[in-house]
């Protein structure tokens, strides 16, 4: 595969990653009620979800900005993502009239995939 290909599609798909995980952070921010009501006792649960939306925003913008330097940064990425899919997998067959645990699983195991194809790739062409 020619690096400066590769190169190319990581910034295209991180900087959709970056975008997309930037609008549903705005989102998740103004409308939390859509998501999931924030309650005393949900606060704390919220404001980590948050926290990792924001997290995975600034890794995708990293990668974004120098794939080159920052594709080891697929490795975070991709753990969370499938961490959070298979978590919500679990949680959907515990809770199945939360619909969002669906949409999760594929939305966030999708990206997953995405991620870990992407590190193998840069993993072989352009570790250095």
């Amino acid at each position: 595969m020619n690096v400066r290909i590769l190169i190319m599609i990581i910034k295209i798909i991180s900087l959709i990653g970056f975008l997309g995980f930037a609008a549903f952070t705005v989102l998740y921010v103004l409308m939390p009620a859509k998501f999931s009501p924030v309650m005393e006792h949900s606060a704390f649960w919220y404001a980590l979800g948050l926290a990792f939306m924001v997290t995975v925003t600034v890794l995708a913008l990293m990668i974004f900005l120098d794939p080159k330097r920052y594709w080891v940064l697929l490795v975070p990425l991709a753990a969370g993502k499938l961490t959070s899919s298979v978590t919500s997998l679990y949680l959907s067959q515990l809770y199945p009239s939360v619909q969002w645990l669906k949409l999760t699983v594929v939305t966030d195991g999708t990206i997953a995939i995405i991620a870990i194809i992407l590190l193998i790739l840069s993993y072989i062409y352009l570790r250095g």
